[in-house]
């Protein structure tokens, strides 16, 4: 399932946010029972990749520029397990002049605590040469109704 839908917070003006759930499968879970480290990333990679696809921004191989990863990272704040269907919140922490951040949190589906916060770094480069490429303007206009804007005090 796939969703975009508004969400506000107290410090923040409202932003778009994109939601998707994800099954979990059995070789998810390591020798402790709860999901491997790996597979919370991999759950991030596909929202992220699937969010591009979802505003027009899906990585084409014969495009003149791809985003790559330079960063991610995640903090784990409880577990989760096979069976669970995992509730994935994306929105843009920052939108640089060659990059995007991407802030994620992670839920079970069954409970509205977060089990983890992961964030992701994407650089835009061309294609060829593999050096960093300014983001263009269509590109940030499709990324920008998820970026979240700090609250300026009247």
């Amino acid at each position: 399932m796939v969703t975009a839908q508004m969400n506000t917070t107290p410090d923040t003006d409202a932003s778009q946010v994109f939601e998707q759930t994800l099954p979990t499968r059995w070789m998810d879970n390591d020798q402790f029972g709860h999901l491997n480290n790996s597979v919370h990333h991999a759950l991030v990679d596909t929202v992220v990749n699937d969010f591009l696809t979802h505003i027009g921004l899906g990585q084409d191989p014969a495009a003149k520029t791809r985003f790559v990863v330079v960063e991610n990272g995640c903090t784990y704040l409880s577990e989760m397990r096979y069976p669970d269907r995992i509730a994935v919140r994306l929105t843009l922490g920052r939108i640089g002049k060659t990059s995007v951040r991407y802030e994620l949190t992670l839920r079970t589906v069954d409970n509205e605590a977060i089990a983890a916060k992961s964030h992701l770094v994407h650089v835009n480069v061309n294609s060829e040469s593999g050096r960093p490429m300014p983001l263009a303007r269509a590109q940030r206009d499709a990324l920008l109704p998820y970026a979240f804007r700090k609250r300026t005090r009247p």
